[in-house]
């Protein structure tokens, strides 16, 4: 399909916020499984990223989230919906708009790195402005790559050749070949996946830093949700197609929407039981280990209703004596203790549920005993489903 894109907005509008940078209205994309099935792997999404925002789509493999990425770019052809980037229309399936991937103006950093072996670093990272029609000369061509290569700190490489350099140096080359052009959009798609954690780390703050200081919007995919609660402004967690919550990460882990998001944004523990009693937003709940309350963050519920009691390790207070002090308590047995560093986590059987609660002191906590959680309603969340 082809057609002629709507006139985009002035940098000025889009700075200031009055049109967002990346607008998705209704994206849908459908593939056919080799059985004939017909799959949803992005369902009705609608999403907008702001200038100089750090959205991370964040869900398990088969969410959707790479395949919405790849539509952002023009990689694959939605089946239905709309994408504006600067306030120009790239996809529209009703205007039968479909702007190809190098009038987009936007960069991507790919999981393969992508890198071209035959080239130098010099040579990779300069392929994009060589393409890019604007008839740079080569001693400007030779300045805009040589003040990226300062911004991801490899000004020593530009001669080397990608198979000569360790993986984490080849992601520099490839995020330094996303940022030559100047793109105010810059898509990742899981970019530190194939590097080790201690080099992970080390660029994903490196990359932040890099973020703020040029103000780039950046649309990230990953399923480590450790990043995603590293980098991301806000946090849109997808499952089966669908955006299940967007939020910051503050939010998301603090209020999770449904069990779905409480379970792969953090480790959470489950009570499931029925209202007894509402008081605003605050419900107590009757389970198998007594009365138990928290807040309501995930649909309405009433009284009669069932519904589960979602609760972090870091919220529960383990004892060996019991907390008489503490209204929602109930007895538990040490499975295992493991030694994290900052905290030691005590695994629990409660009543023939597996839970996880951190321990700051571990004396009489041998696995076998038994010990008491009292939790802390201010913290513990109530969800409908």
């Amino acid at each position: 399909m082809s057609g002629t894109a709507t006139e985009a907005a002035s940098p000025a509008e889009v700075s200031a916020g009055r049109a967002p940078i990346v607008q998705v209205k209704g994206l849908s994309k459908r593939f056919k499984r080799e059985s004939g099935a017909i799959t949803a792997a992005v369902d009705d999404i609608s999403l907008e990223v702001a200038a100089g925002e750090f959205v991370v789509l964040l869900g398990p493999s088969g969410c959707g989230k790479t395949t919405l990425l790849r539509m952002l770019a023009g990689l694959e052809v939605p089946d239905g919906g709309s994408i504006a980037i600067r306030g120009r229309t790239v996809y529209d399936a009703a205007a039968k708009v479909s702007v190809p991937t190098e009038r987009r103006s936007i960069s991507m950093v790919f999981q393969s790195y992508a890198l071209w072996p035959h080239m130098t670093v010099a040579q990779n990272i300069a392929y994009p402005l060589n393409r890019s029609g604007k008839r740079l000369g080569k001693a400007e061509i030779a300045r805009q790559v040589e003040r990226v290569l300062e911004l991801v700190r490899i000004p020593d490489l530009a001669q080397q050749y990608p198979n000569q350099m360790s993986g984490g140096q080849q992601q520099r080359v490839a995020l330094a070949r996303a940022l030559v052009s100047g793109s105010d959009l810059v898509l990742f798609d899981e970019p530190l996946s194939n590097v080790d954690a201690q080099v992970r780390e080390r660029l994903r703050y490196e990359l932040l830093d890099i973020q703020r200081e040029l103000g780039f919007a950046a649309v990230y995919v990953t399923h480590d949700q450790s990043e995603a609660m590293g980098l991301a402004n806000r946090i849109a967690v997808m499952g089966a197609g669908r955006i299940r919550q967007i939020a910051s990460p503050r939010e998301t882990y603090e209020n999770p929407v449904s069990r779905y998001v409480a379970n792969f944004v953090g480790v959470s523990n489950e009570e499931p039981g029925t209202v007894v009693s509402l008081d605003g937003d605050v419900a107590t709940l009757h389970t198998a280990t007594g009365e138990l309350q928290g807040r309501v963050t995930g649909g309405a519920v009433a009284v009669g209703d069932e519904a589960t009691l979602v609760w972090r390790p870091e919220h529960a207070t383990v004892s060996v004596q019991e907390p008489t002090d503490a209204r929602f308590r109930f007895p538990a047995r040490v499975e295992a203790l493991l030694f994290e560093g900052a905290h030691n986590e005590v695994v629990l059987d409660v009543g023939g549920r597996r839970a996880r609660a951190w321990a700051h002191v571990t004396a009489a906590l041998d696995a076998g005993s038994t010990v008491w959680v009292a939790l802390n309603p201010a913290y513990a969340r109530v969800l409908k489903d």
